[in-house]
């Protein structure tokens, strides 16, 4: 069984500001990563080890032109928009006892989605 609890994921993954610099998306981007590592658990699926354009992610931003970056801000605001109560309710089921594999799949389904999405709109490095 999965030893998660509601305090293994910061309560927010939205930055403040309304237009975060590169680096603060970055740093979405690897909360979101965190994330999904621990639906990925409760969802009891293999991660595959990630893929360079997945790592480089971050650093590719800053190489993005603002409308592509703007696009991107979206994208990820929207994918926490999922992934925060997602996860908040997996972790709350879980902590109840109740089995949060089918949500669990779904919401890493709806995940892997998003970042195709995500990482197709990242410039090459």
């Amino acid at each position: 069984m999965v030893n998660l609890t509601s305090d293994s994921f910061p309560h927010t993954l939205v930055h403040p500001d309304a237009r975060p610099p590169a680096d603060s998306l970055g740093l979405r981007w690897a909360a979101l990563r965190e994330a999904a590592y621990i639906v990925a658990q409760l969802a009891q699926v293999d991660m595959v080890v990630e893929a360079k354009p997945q790592l480089a992610f971050p650093s590719a931003l800053r190489f993005a032109d603002p409308r592509r970056q703007a696009l991107i801000e979206q994208s990820m605001g929207d994918l926490v928009a999922l992934m925060e109560p997602g996860l908040a309710a997996l972790l709350l089921l879980h902590e109840r006892g109740g089995d949060a594999r089918p949500a669990a799949r779904a919401l890493w389904a709806e995940f892997v989605g998003s970042r195709q999405g995500l990482l197709a709109l990242a410039p090459p490095l």
